[in-house]
């Protein structure tokens, strides 16, 4: 029978767009430690990271002379920034790149792993170190980059260096860091590095994906220099999955590509891959340049998954007489190198597999939404544009007692009849106590003439005329009369009790502390491009007579400093009103556009300014005869296309130029369905039972149409990259604000509703997708965080792009945000991770012979503790990755053992994770009764093999490296030089005197490179005193 589900509550429905796009589904991978300590500290934007290489000078020479070879050299590589400054030793080095090996500013690749097999430094194997030699600005590589990272694009991320090799005599400017794609980057992005991973690019021959006959692997694993160079190789299938996907794109008929392309290859991926490359302007792509892109294939499915590479040429910069600011959507690419005229099988102006996705008018649509969503177009602003006027917090003299006083916040927008305005304050309002005296009052000055009185009577000293007065309160509902300045006094004019007017007051979010307004602009004499001046004003109703203004939008300092004294406002701040356009080719700011990245780029050129063409390339001595002055100029000139090689734009000319153009020239798709999942319940213990009984996980979807939207066919997933995963059965519909639950428990049998899939509390993406003959393109995605037993996560309000953590679950009706049903856990026992070693060449062996990884713990209680039920993580997001079995328990003061090997079928010892040498963290976590609160936590750096880390002594807030004690104590420091370890004595006094009259490193324990009487204090403090006494 249909599955019919009606209004379950009569919600306002929210005004959205017809060309909505829907989010990205692939969340940032911060759940990979790995993957987190390199964006600490090298892709950081905060500052500039300085990487000096020392090395010997004729072999510099060599690889400037010789570019092409491939032959690496050692090198020391020195990292300093504000988060590191480390030397790495035996590090290995080469020039990068295709055509730029001929630049005279060359690109660099320093290898980690190349002399020291399997080490990682800061959680990377490799730096790429980009010269960017077309570009004077050095920074539109690294700006394509942060669009491909916002924008939910598995890519590698970018920042800017430093980058000095030996003098600096040869080599020393500003460079581009750009991330390797690894099996670094695929394990964490796609949890699998074991497929094989292909670097396309323009080698010899075009990487545009067209069929190479006979069509078999040799085909293309020797095409070119090579075109598909293998770069992960998984041991089987090499090039031969390559051929299928190709021959797949080339050979199968219509309705078979718009069948199957979804399930084969990333499409969502490359809708937003080429959105991104056609707004930034990048045309060294697979579309144009038949050029920069990695394939990667699940060895299990043979999916398809595209990586976008080498975004230097983007940005204005050109070589063909493009203006690539004013180049269409829709054929963006064509008739570049990837045009594929002469094919056998039919072709056109572009790459196969652009052609035939395009063709797909679902995919052509979806594409065509995220340049909107990019540019700020995405079917014009739903709303009027909100400019916000920032005031100081904690500017009040009540601050602390009476945050509802203290101004944060002024919102101040306009359609064509009436202005809108959102007044946000440090505290709630409205919710009872002193929170029932607040006012709010607005001042407008929109002619000359006025009175710098006001009809209120509140002591306030300013020097501005004001026209208009809007008085309002918060308590009891909420009001608001309305004043005009009659020449000899104030007039009212309107109230909330006494003929409004088209006056409105909304309280409904008062317990976030807003108050929304709205005020027909008639009714000051203005009109929707009108400009005035204006203050807004929190002040109390303490009936006492004498009453200031508490705080001042106009007056960023203490506006007075109590109840007894006038209240000092400043300069009004001025506003424009913006003619409203509804269908909206003016749009607003998105991604892409100026508005949303000035300031970042600006702080990029008062970075870089001072290194950029000065050092070895000063004086004109780079590619083009870039100078500093070019390097400044480039940000703003040329301001319209020069038709110059290459620098045909300025950075911030083309992106304006760009988002007007694709504004105005793309049209709105058709709508997609506007459905939301609304609220998800990933670990379901009491809330609500199935129609078998059982508390299961649930995916709440809610219909925020006004029109019913027929289910059927669609698709849900909690996998980003298998989006495909369970189809909504026939019949199924959902009413206008409805809600539909789907139970996520792996059991299908169970229902019609039920998925075939179960959630994760430690969080992940929940997918939604259309149906097949809708190309299974994207309608939504959220990627929820960890969440506790009986918690879920949702929108609040309803359908809206706002999420919280909520613990009133409300599966099939609105959510409820209140916070006053949660608790706190109860205490943990004193149980730490006391010692791991994660880079195990033998030093150690576990009960079967294996030099595994391993986590210690140390039970500081006085009793045993049982360990069973409560998890151990190397990922502090998932807190239940590994689950301790029943009966394993840890002795009073003593110490247990857990090899980190991802074998749990040899033991109960055995977790089914493995550490990261590179840096990663370790957590304990308690039972799902005490919310998985966290016993312990630690997050390490890079690891040297055979070297544990740990605390000495045990449990203490002190970490060393050591050998391995795996299963006893600790050292109690760095004084604790000896057997036996964890006792101080005269053996450590005598190893130590020994070790420093040799000169011995070891003993060198600040670290100066030399042994001194500093290092004879610290071992003397660390003997005396070991740390945590």
């Amino acid at each position: 029978m249909p599955y019919q589900i009606t209004r379950s509550l009569v919600v306002a429905l929210c005004l959205l767009l017809t060309s909505h796009a829907p989010a990205a589904p692939v969340p940032l991978p911060t759940g990979d430690a790995g993957w987190v300590e390199a964006g600490r500290v090298y892709f950081n934007d905060n500052e500039l990271l300085q990487i000096t290489v020392t090395m010997d000078p004729a072999d510099l020479q060599a690889m400037i002379n010789n570019p092409f070879d491939n032959t690496y050299y050692a090198c020391s590589v020195h990292l300093l920034s504000g988060e590191v400054d480390e030397i790495v030793e035996d590090v290995a080095i080469r020039p990068r790149g295709n055509t730029s090996r001929s630049a005279i500013k060359k690109s660099w690749k320093l290898k980690f792993n190349e002399f020291v097999p399997g080490r990682e430094v800061f959680g990377l194997e490799k730096l790429n170190i980009n010269g960017h030699q077309n570009d004077p600005s050095v920074v539109r590589g690294k700006l394509a980059w942060d669009i491909y990272n916002q924008f939910g694009v598995p890519s590698p991320r970018a920042s800017m260096a430093r980058l000095i090799i030996n003098d600096g005599s040869l080599v020393d400017d500003v460079f581009v860091n750009v991330e390797q794609i690894d099996d670094e980057f695929l394990s964490a992005w796609f949890d699998d590095d074991t497929g094989n991973l292909y670097q396309c690019t323009y080698k010899g021959e075009r990487a545009d994906l067209r069929y190479v006959a006979p069509g078999d692997a040799a085909a293309y694993a020797n095409l070119g220099t090579p075109t598909y160079e293998l770069e992960n190789d998984s041991g089987a299938n090499q090039h031969q999955d390559l051929a299928d996907f190709i021959a797949f794109i080339e050979n199968a008929d219509d309705a078979t590509f718009a069948a199957e392309i979804a399930s084969r290859f990333s499409v969502d991926t490359f809708l937003r891959s080429m959105a991104v490359d056609c707004v930034n302007g990048h045309w060294d792509n697979l579309w144009y340049g038949a050029n920069n892109y990695f394939l990667y294939v699940y060895p299990d499915t043979g999916r398809v998954e595209y990586i976008p590479y080498d975004l230097d040429n983007s940005y204005g910069i050109d070589f063909f007489s493009t203006d690539w600011a004013s180049r269409p959507a829709s054929s963006f690419g064509d008739n570049g190198f990837g045009w594929d005229f002469g094919s056998p099988f039919g072709g056109g102006a572009e790459p196969p597999l652009v052609r035939r996705l395009l063709e797909i008018d679902a995919y052509h649509d979806q594409y065509l939404r995220y340049v909107r969503e990019l540019v700020g177009a995405v079917g014009g602003p739903a709303e009027p544009v909100q400019t916000l006027f920032a005031d100081s917090s904690g500017d009040t003299f009540n601050a602390i007692d009476d945050p509802h006083f203290d101004l944060l916040r002024v919102g101040i927008a306009n359609d064509g009849s009436d202005m809108y305005a959102e007044v946000q304050v440090a505290g709630p309002i409205d919710v009872g106590g002193g929170t029932d005296q607040a006012r709010i009052i607005f001042f407008f000055d929109t002619k000359p003439g006025g009175s710098t009185s006001n009809p209120w009577g509140r002591e306030i000293n300013t020097n501005t005329q004001a026209d208009y007065f809007l008085g309002s309160w918060t308590d009891n509902g909420g009001g608001f009369i309305f004043y005009a300045w009659d020449g000899s006094g104030w007039d009212q004019r309107h109230a909330s009790f006494d003929n409004s007017a088209g006056f409105a007051q909304d309280l409904s979010s008062s317990t976030k502390g807003i108050a929304r307004y709205t005020l027909p602009l008639g009714a000051m004499g203005l009109s929707d491009s009108s400009s005035f001046f204006f203050d807004v004003v929190t002040t109390n109703d303490r009936g006492g007579g004498f009453e200031p203004g508490i705080d001042h939008l106009s007056n960023p300092n203490q506006a007075t400093p109590n109840y007894d004294t006038t209240s000092q406002a400043g300069l009004y701040p001025m506003h424009t009103l913006e003619p409203f356009n509804p269908g909206g080719v003016d749009g607003v700011d998105g991604i892409f556009t100026i508005g949303a990245r000035e300031a970042h780029i600006d702080a990029l050129h008062d970075t870089l300014e001072p290194y950029a063409f000065t050092g070895s390339y000063a004086g004109g001595n780079a590619d083009y005869g870039y100078t500093t002055q070019d390097f400044s100029d480039s940000f703003d000139t040329p301001a319209s296309y020069s038709g110059g090689s290459p620098w045909a734009w300025g950075v911030k000319p083309y992106i304006e130029a760009r988002t007007n153009y694709l504004r105005a020239n793309v049209p709105a798709p058709a709508a997609l369905p506007v459905l939301r999942i609304n609220e998800i319940l990933a670990s379901n213990d009491t809330i609500i039972m199935d129609e078998a009984g059982d508390f299961e996980d649930f995916i709440e979807i809610y219909n925020a149409d006004d029109v019913t939207v027929d289910l059927s066919g669609m698709h849900l997933s909690d996998d980003p990259f298998d989006p495909l995963q369970w189809v909504f059965p026939e019949g199924t519909t959902l009413a206008p604000g409805a809600y539909l639950i789907v139970w996520a428990d792996d059991e299908p049998g169970d229902g019609p509703l039920h998925a075939n899939f179960k959630l994760s509390a430690g969080g992940e993406s929940v997918v939604l997708s259309h149906r097949a003959d809708e190309g299974s393109v994207l309608i939504d995605s959220v990627s929820y965080p960890g969440l506790l037993p009986d918690e879920s996560y949702g929108r609040f309000p309803d359908g809206e792009e706002s999420f919280d953590v909520f613990c009133a679950v409300t599966p099939g009706f609105a959510n409820d945000p209140r916070d006053d049903c949660f608790t706190e856990p109860d205490p943990t026992p004193a149980i730490f991770v006391n010692e791991w070693l994660a880079s195990n060449d033998g030093i150690v062996t576990d009960e079967f012979g294996d030099a595994d990884d391993y986590i210690e713990l140390y039970n500081a209680e006085p009793v045993e503790v049982d360990l069973g039920g409560r998890y151990l993580t190397d990922d502090l997001t998932d807190r239940t990755k590994w689950e301790i079995p029943e009966g394993v328990t840890i002795a009073a003061g003593g110490y247990l053992v857990i090899w980190a090997d991802e074998e749990p079928e040899q033991g109960a010892l055995h977790a089914d994770f493995k550490l990261s040498a590179g840096g990663e963290a370790v957590g304990l976590f308690d039972r799902d009764g005490n919310q998985l609160a966290q016993i312990d936590a630690v997050t390490y750096g890079s690891q040297e093999t055979d070297v544990a880390e740990g605390r000495g002594p045990d449990g203490s807030v002190c970490r060393l490296f050591f050998e391995p004690t795996p299963g006893s104590g600790n050292p109690l420091g760095i004084a604790d030089l000896v057997t036996p370890i964890g006792e101080l004595n005269f053996f450590d006094v005598s190893a130590f005197l020994t070790l420093y009259a040799s000169g011995d490193p070891s003993v060198d324990f600040n670290g100066d490179g030399v042994t001194n009487f500093f290092d004879v204090s610290a071992f003397l403090s660390a003997y005396s005193v070991p740390c945590g006494e």
